[in-house]
């Protein structure tokens, strides 16, 4: 019989279980990773091989016998090891530390800080840090609210103001604009007074405020105001005078008293002074009688 040779084909298989390391110093993230592998062995095997040969007179029987022989066998034989490496959800450093998490989906907007954990920038959120927050519909602590108007950004938002304010240095307050200290900002033709947010115009003694809410006009006390002056009234720019009928004198800026003609010798009678208001009467002596002029005395 033929010597038999059996060979096994080689299989590798490699199995791995991950067993953490107890933490010191700087062996975080650790654990004892233990492979099993296969190899190819061999072996010799012995055994008896049968065989006939010639026998007896002249060589015409057939005997049988047996003689030693061999064969190389060949089997699989599964081995161990163990090695350290970073366990799963962590890679190494630069520096070798098995400091460095794994996310298998990326962080779009942040850190990958622990296995497949983003931790988010500000304004984003979402587990792949993918989603924009919108801070204006955030009502918290960690959000300074915007006085006026919040505008929302990828990522952030910004604050703005109303018209008449602007934004403080802290990017968030509003501060009230004083157009009034501004000739630029306001364009009041006499006064400016400062409102929250604006300014309104307005006028000196004497002038009117147009409708245009700027400029100022002359206002005309003698026609809107009635009876500013006893008698006669005097418009003038930004104010008035008051003035009297013949017979009469001012008496201080508005009134008009009776002027004594006779007594002041602001007449012209021959005669006889009679006052009256605002005027005088001439009369004559007995024995004379007026004139035509209404002033001379003529003998009768």
């Amino acid at each position: 019989m033929n010597s038999l040779l059996q060979i096994a084909v080689c299989v590798t298989l490699v199995l791995c279980i991950a067993e953490p390391v107890a933490v010191s110093g700087y062996r975080v993230n650790e654990c004892n990773k233990r492979f099993s592998y296969v190899s190819t062995k061999s072996r010799t095997v012995y055994y008896t091989e049968r065989y006939t040969y010639k026998c007896g007179t002249w060589g015409w029987s057939r005997c049988s016998g047996g003689r030693r022989a061999s064969y190389t066998q060949y089997y699989l034989v599964t081995q161990y090891s163990t090695r350290v490496e970073c366990c799963s959800g962590w890679r190494r450093d630069r520096y070798g530390r098995c400091l460095m998490a794994i996310c298998y989906a990326s962080c779009v907007h942040g850190t990958c800080v622990r296995p497949n954990y983003c931790s988010c920038r500000p304004g984003y959120t979402g587990s792949r840090c993918n989603k924009d927050i919108n801070e204006c519909m955030v009502q918290s602590n960690s959000v300074l609210q915007c006085d006026h108007i919040c505008i929302n950004t990828i990522g952030s938002y910004r604050c703005e103001c109303n018209s008449g304010y602007l934004l403080d240095a802290n990017r968030h307050t509003c501060n009230d604009v004083d157009e009034c200290s501004m000739t630029r900002t306001n364009n009041c033709h006499q006064r400016c007074h400062n409102t929250a947010g604006s300014f309104r115009c307005d006028c000196y003694n004497g002038y009117t405020l147009d409708p245009n809410g700027l400029e100022c006009g002359d206002y005309n006390e003698c026609k809107y105001d009635g009876m500013v002056c006893d008698q006669l009234c005097m418009n003038e720019r930004g104010s008035f005078s008051c003035g009297c009928e013949q017979g009469y004198e001012l008496r201080g800026t508005r009134q008009c008293i009776d002027l004594n003609e006779c007594t002041t010798g602001r007449h012209d009678c021959d005669q006889i002074c009679t006052n009256g208001n605002g005027t005088f009467i001439c009369s004559c002596f007995e024995g004379y009688e007026l004139g035509m002029n209404g002033k001379t005395c003529f003998g009768k």
